[in-house]
Protein backbone atom coordinates (compact mmCIF):
# COMPACT_ATOMS: atom_id res chain seq x y z
CA UNK A 1 0.00 0.00 0.00
CA UNK A 2 2.77 2.79 0.46
CA UNK A 3 3.51 2.64 -2.97
CA UNK A 4 -0.26 4.10 -3.79
CA UNK A 5 1.06 7.74 -2.14
CA UNK A 6 4.30 7.71 -4.27
CA UNK A 7 1.93 6.64 -7.36
CA UNK A 8 -0.48 9.64 -6.89
CA UNK A 9 2.12 12.30 -8.06
CA UNK A 10 2.85 11.14 -11.38
CA UNK A 11 -1.41 10.27 -11.93
CA UNK A 12 -2.47 14.07 -10.85
CA UNK A 13 0.58 15.53 -13.19
CA UNK A 14 0.40 13.29 -16.33
CA UNK A 15 -0.40 15.74 -19.62
CA UNK A 16 -3.49 14.15 -19.89
CA UNK A 17 -4.58 16.48 -16.71
CA UNK A 18 -3.98 19.03 -19.14
CA UNK A 19 -7.27 18.94 -20.43
CA UNK A 20 -8.77 17.87 -16.66
CA UNK A 21 -10.60 20.50 -18.04
CA UNK A 22 -13.35 19.34 -20.73
CA UNK A 23 -16.59 17.64 -19.68
CA UNK A 24 -20.40 16.22 -20.94
CA UNK A 25 -22.25 13.66 -19.38
CA UNK A 26 -25.98 14.46 -20.69
CA UNK A 27 -26.92 11.81 -23.53
CA UNK A 28 -26.53 13.45 -27.66
CA UNK A 29 -30.42 13.79 -28.87
CA UNK A 30 -29.85 15.42 -32.18
CA UNK A 31 -28.49 17.87 -34.45
CA UNK A 32 -30.26 20.98 -35.97
CA UNK A 33 -29.21 23.45 -37.71
CA UNK A 34 -27.58 26.81 -36.06
CA UNK A 35 -26.87 30.62 -37.70
CA UNK A 36 -23.34 32.46 -36.73
CA UNK A 37 -23.49 33.30 -33.11
CA UNK A 38 -20.76 34.98 -30.76
CA UNK A 39 -19.59 32.85 -27.60
CA UNK A 40 -18.98 34.41 -24.07
CA UNK A 41 -18.71 34.10 -20.70
CA UNK A 42 -21.85 36.49 -19.62
CA UNK A 43 -21.94 36.27 -15.92
CA UNK A 44 -22.23 39.59 -13.45
CA UNK A 45 -20.80 39.64 -10.15
CA UNK A 46 -22.00 37.77 -7.22
CA UNK A 47 -23.26 35.15 -9.52
CA UNK A 48 -22.69 31.83 -7.84
CA UNK A 49 -22.53 28.57 -9.67
CA UNK A 50 -21.50 24.82 -8.08
CA UNK A 51 -18.76 23.02 -10.20
CA UNK A 52 -18.69 18.99 -10.11
CA UNK A 53 -15.37 17.24 -12.05
CA UNK A 54 -15.29 13.52 -11.95
CA UNK A 55 -12.18 11.67 -13.52
CA UNK A 56 -11.84 8.21 -13.70
CA UNK A 57 -7.99 6.77 -14.85
CA UNK A 58 -6.57 3.53 -15.38
CA UNK A 59 -2.62 3.36 -15.45
CA UNK A 60 -1.09 0.12 -16.85
CA UNK A 61 3.06 0.24 -16.31
CA UNK A 62 4.97 -2.81 -17.81
CA UNK A 63 8.19 -3.82 -17.93
CA UNK A 64 8.17 -7.61 -20.07
CA UNK A 65 7.12 -9.98 -18.56
CA UNK A 66 5.29 -8.15 -15.82
CA UNK A 67 2.58 -5.73 -16.08
CA UNK A 68 1.10 -3.06 -13.06
CA UNK A 69 -2.35 -2.14 -13.30
CA UNK A 70 -3.34 1.13 -11.06
CA UNK A 71 -6.85 2.82 -10.76
CA UNK A 72 -8.34 6.01 -9.55
CA UNK A 73 -11.50 7.53 -8.96
CA UNK A 74 -11.86 11.50 -8.03
CA UNK A 75 -14.83 13.50 -7.73
CA UNK A 76 -14.34 17.41 -6.47
CA UNK A 77 -17.08 19.84 -6.16
CA UNK A 78 -16.82 23.48 -5.82
CA UNK A 79 -18.87 27.00 -5.52
CA UNK A 80 -17.54 29.52 -7.92
CA UNK A 81 -18.73 33.08 -6.94
CA UNK A 82 -18.09 36.08 -9.19
CA UNK A 83 -16.64 38.80 -7.40
CA UNK A 84 -16.08 40.98 -10.19
CA UNK A 85 -16.38 41.28 -14.13
CA UNK A 86 -13.75 44.12 -15.30
CA UNK A 87 -12.42 44.61 -18.76
CA UNK A 88 -8.77 43.07 -17.16
CA UNK A 89 -11.04 39.87 -16.53
CA UNK A 90 -13.31 38.21 -14.87
CA UNK A 91 -12.47 37.18 -11.07
CA UNK A 92 -14.61 34.35 -9.22
CA UNK A 93 -13.59 32.94 -5.73
CA UNK A 94 -13.39 29.21 -5.98
CA UNK A 95 -14.09 27.12 -2.78
CA UNK A 96 -13.42 23.41 -2.50
CA UNK A 97 -16.79 21.71 -0.56
CA UNK A 98 -16.05 17.98 -0.71
CA UNK A 99 -13.97 15.21 -2.13
CA UNK A 100 -13.87 12.25 -2.76
CA UNK A 101 -10.89 9.85 -4.07
CA UNK A 102 -11.02 5.90 -5.08
CA UNK A 103 -7.78 4.55 -6.06
CA UNK A 104 -5.18 1.57 -5.81
CA UNK A 105 -4.71 -1.87 -7.40
CA UNK A 106 -7.35 -3.76 -8.22
CA UNK A 107 -8.10 -7.18 -6.41
CA UNK A 108 -10.38 -9.63 -6.35
CA UNK A 109 -11.47 -8.81 -2.13
CA UNK A 110 -11.05 -5.01 -2.70
CA UNK A 111 -8.03 -5.25 -0.63
CA UNK A 112 -5.67 -3.71 -2.95
CA UNK A 113 -7.79 -0.02 -3.20
CA UNK A 114 -8.57 2.89 -0.68
CA UNK A 115 -11.41 4.41 -0.60
CA UNK A 116 -11.30 8.20 0.71
CA UNK A 117 -14.34 10.77 1.05
CA UNK A 118 -14.74 14.29 2.96
CA UNK A 119 -18.06 13.58 3.64
CA UNK A 120 -17.06 10.26 5.77
CA UNK A 121 -16.13 10.72 9.67
CA UNK A 122 -14.62 6.93 9.58
CA UNK A 123 -10.67 6.67 10.30
CA UNK A 124 -8.53 4.26 8.50
CA UNK A 125 -5.48 3.31 9.01
CA UNK A 126 -1.76 3.88 7.87
CA UNK A 127 -1.37 5.30 4.66
CA UNK A 128 -5.09 5.68 4.06
CA UNK A 129 -5.50 7.63 6.81
CA UNK A 130 -2.49 9.45 6.15
CA UNK A 131 -4.39 10.64 2.73
CA UNK A 132 -7.63 11.02 4.80
CA UNK A 133 -6.06 13.83 6.49
CA UNK A 134 -4.72 15.20 3.65
CA UNK A 135 -8.09 15.26 2.01
CA UNK A 136 -10.02 16.84 4.74
CA UNK A 137 -7.03 19.76 4.89
CA UNK A 138 -8.26 20.85 1.69
CA UNK A 139 -11.63 20.96 1.84
CA UNK A 140 -12.34 24.42 2.64
CA UNK A 141 -9.76 25.26 0.60
CA UNK A 142 -10.45 28.64 -1.48
CA UNK A 143 -8.37 30.54 -4.17
CA UNK A 144 -9.35 32.64 -7.08
CA UNK A 145 -9.17 32.71 -10.93
CA UNK A 146 -8.89 35.18 -13.53
CA UNK A 147 -10.31 34.27 -16.84
CA UNK A 148 -11.41 36.41 -20.14
CA UNK A 149 -14.67 36.59 -21.32
CA UNK A 150 -13.60 34.42 -24.50
CA UNK A 151 -12.51 31.80 -21.28
CA UNK A 152 -8.93 32.11 -21.83
CA UNK A 153 -7.36 31.76 -18.07
CA UNK A 154 -5.61 34.03 -16.68
CA UNK A 155 -4.10 33.73 -13.16
CA UNK A 156 -4.98 31.44 -10.20
CA UNK A 157 -4.09 33.19 -6.49
CA UNK A 158 -4.29 31.09 -3.27
CA UNK A 159 -5.51 32.64 -0.13
CA UNK A 160 -3.22 33.10 2.51
CA UNK A 161 -4.93 30.32 5.07
CA UNK A 162 -4.80 28.26 1.80
CA UNK A 163 -1.72 28.59 1.15
CA UNK A 164 -0.49 27.66 5.30
CA UNK A 165 -2.36 24.75 4.90
CA UNK A 166 -0.45 23.59 2.00
CA UNK A 167 2.87 24.83 3.89
CA UNK A 168 1.94 22.08 6.54
CA UNK A 169 1.57 19.07 4.67
CA UNK A 170 4.15 16.89 2.92
CA UNK A 171 6.11 18.16 0.03
CA UNK A 172 5.69 15.38 -1.75
CA UNK A 173 1.46 14.73 -1.22
CA UNK A 174 0.06 14.37 -4.94
CA UNK A 175 -3.03 16.49 -3.47
CA UNK A 176 -0.72 19.11 -2.00
CA UNK A 177 0.59 19.18 -5.77
CA UNK A 178 -3.04 19.37 -7.42
CA UNK A 179 -4.31 22.05 -5.12
CA UNK A 180 -0.87 24.27 -5.60
CA UNK A 181 -1.25 27.48 -7.69
CA UNK A 182 0.61 25.78 -10.54
CA UNK A 183 -1.24 23.09 -10.03
CA UNK A 184 -4.39 24.78 -9.93
CA UNK A 185 -3.58 26.91 -12.68
CA UNK A 186 -3.33 23.84 -15.17
CA UNK A 187 -6.54 22.61 -14.00
CA UNK A 188 -8.45 25.41 -14.61
CA UNK A 189 -6.89 25.78 -17.92
CA UNK A 190 -7.67 22.76 -19.32
CA UNK A 191 -11.30 23.20 -17.85
CA UNK A 192 -12.07 26.25 -19.90
CA UNK A 193 -12.81 26.26 -23.58
CA UNK A 194 -11.23 28.93 -25.21
CA UNK A 195 -13.90 30.74 -27.84
CA UNK A 196 -12.44 32.25 -31.27
CA UNK A 197 -12.90 36.06 -31.23
CA UNK A 198 -16.22 37.27 -33.58
CA UNK A 199 -19.24 35.24 -34.60
CA UNK A 200 -18.83 31.22 -35.54
CA UNK A 201 -21.63 29.09 -37.20
CA UNK A 202 -21.17 25.18 -38.01
CA UNK A 203 -18.17 23.83 -39.51
CA UNK A 204 -16.21 26.88 -37.47
CA UNK A 205 -12.35 25.30 -36.57
CA UNK A 206 -9.93 27.05 -34.59
CA UNK A 207 -6.61 25.80 -32.41
CA UNK A 208 -5.10 26.99 -28.80
CA UNK A 209 -1.68 26.26 -27.63
CA UNK A 210 -0.56 24.40 -25.18
CA UNK A 211 -0.28 25.82 -21.71
CA UNK A 212 3.45 26.89 -21.16
CA UNK A 213 4.54 24.09 -18.06
CA UNK A 214 7.92 23.01 -17.04
CA UNK A 215 8.08 20.37 -19.07
CA UNK A 216 10.98 19.56 -21.62
CA UNK A 217 9.39 21.12 -24.71
CA UNK A 218 5.19 21.52 -25.54
CA UNK A 219 2.45 19.65 -26.36
CA UNK A 220 0.57 19.99 -29.83
CA UNK A 221 -2.47 22.45 -30.23
CA UNK A 222 -5.44 21.55 -29.42
CA UNK A 223 -8.17 21.13 -32.35
CA UNK A 224 -11.39 23.19 -31.98
CA UNK A 225 -14.50 23.40 -33.75
CA UNK A 226 -18.18 24.03 -34.01
CA UNK A 227 -20.90 21.57 -35.01
CA UNK A 228 -24.08 22.92 -34.01
CA UNK A 229 -27.12 23.12 -31.74
CA UNK A 230 -28.17 19.81 -30.53
CA UNK A 231 -30.89 19.01 -27.91
CA UNK A 232 -30.41 17.55 -24.45
CA UNK A 233 -32.66 17.42 -21.53
CA UNK A 234 -35.61 19.68 -23.62
CA UNK A 235 -32.51 22.70 -23.91
CA UNK A 236 -30.99 23.54 -26.80
CA UNK A 237 -27.04 23.39 -26.53
CA UNK A 238 -23.99 24.29 -28.94
CA UNK A 239 -21.91 21.92 -29.26
CA UNK A 240 -17.87 22.67 -29.45
CA UNK A 241 -15.50 19.78 -30.18
CA UNK A 242 -11.92 19.70 -29.36
CA UNK A 243 -9.50 16.65 -30.34
CA UNK A 244 -5.41 16.22 -30.70
CA UNK A 245 -5.38 13.20 -33.33
CA UNK A 246 -2.78 11.18 -32.15
CA UNK A 247 0.50 12.36 -32.08
CA UNK A 248 4.04 11.44 -31.23
CA UNK A 249 6.91 13.22 -29.55
CA UNK A 250 10.77 11.40 -29.30
CA UNK A 251 13.33 12.03 -27.00
CA UNK A 252 16.74 10.52 -26.25
CA UNK A 253 15.10 8.40 -23.53
CA UNK A 254 11.87 7.47 -24.96
CA UNK A 255 8.67 8.59 -27.04
CA UNK A 256 5.21 9.55 -25.89
CA UNK A 257 1.97 9.65 -27.95
CA UNK A 258 -0.80 11.71 -26.28
CA UNK A 259 -4.99 10.80 -27.76
CA UNK A 260 -7.62 13.59 -27.18
CA UNK A 261 -11.24 13.50 -27.62
CA UNK A 262 -14.07 15.65 -26.42
CA UNK A 263 -16.77 18.19 -26.25
CA UNK A 264 -17.89 21.37 -24.27
CA UNK A 265 -21.93 22.02 -24.34
CA UNK A 266 -22.42 25.87 -24.42
CA UNK A 267 -26.01 27.50 -23.62
CA UNK A 268 -26.34 30.42 -25.15
CA UNK A 269 -29.70 31.98 -22.83
CA UNK A 270 -27.52 31.31 -19.30
CA UNK A 271 -24.28 32.23 -21.15
CA UNK A 272 -21.79 29.75 -20.26
CA UNK A 273 -20.33 26.56 -20.94
CA UNK A 274 -22.67 24.01 -18.58
CA UNK A 275 -21.05 20.60 -19.40
CA UNK A 276 -18.51 18.53 -20.85
CA UNK A 277 -16.38 15.58 -21.68
CA UNK A 278 -13.04 14.20 -22.40
CA UNK A 279 -11.26 11.26 -22.45
CA UNK A 280 -7.29 10.65 -23.24
CA UNK A 281 -4.92 8.32 -23.70
CA UNK A 282 -1.51 8.98 -23.40
CA UNK A 283 1.40 6.38 -24.22
CA UNK A 284 5.26 6.55 -23.29
CA UNK A 285 7.79 4.52 -23.64
CA UNK A 286 11.00 4.94 -21.28
CA UNK A 287 14.38 3.80 -21.64
CA UNK A 288 16.16 2.90 -18.25
CA UNK A 289 19.32 1.05 -19.71
CA UNK A 290 18.68 -2.09 -20.73
CA UNK A 291 14.99 -2.18 -19.86
CA UNK A 292 12.12 -0.17 -21.64
CA UNK A 293 9.22 1.06 -19.15
CA UNK A 294 6.16 1.05 -20.87
CA UNK A 295 3.15 3.39 -19.18
CA UNK A 296 -0.18 3.49 -20.59
CA UNK A 297 -2.85 6.11 -19.29
CA UNK A 298 -6.72 6.28 -20.30
CA UNK A 299 -8.77 9.09 -18.56
CA UNK A 300 -12.04 10.10 -18.66
CA UNK A 301 -13.11 13.75 -17.02
CA UNK A 302 -16.64 15.28 -16.78
CA UNK A 303 -17.48 18.33 -15.19
CA UNK A 304 -21.00 19.94 -14.46
CA UNK A 305 -21.65 23.71 -14.08
CA UNK A 306 -24.73 24.96 -12.55
CA UNK A 307 -26.10 28.39 -11.60
CA UNK A 308 -27.24 28.70 -8.26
Amino acid sequence: MKSISRRLDPIFNLPSKRIVSLFVIALLLGTINASAEEFSWRVKADDVFTIRLEQSMTAKSRVEPQERIETSDATVNLTMTIVEVADAGISAKMTVNDLALKLGTPTKDGSGQIDLDTKSDKKLKDVAETLRQELLAVKGATFEIVFLPNGKMISVTLDEATEEKFRAAPASSPLTNMFSKDGLQKMFSSTHVVFPDGDISPGHAWKTEPEATDEAGSGPPLNWSYSGIVTQNQRKLHRIACSIPKSAQSSENGSKQVRIDGQYFYDSELGFPVSGKVTSHVGIATQFRELVIYTDIDTESTMTLTKN
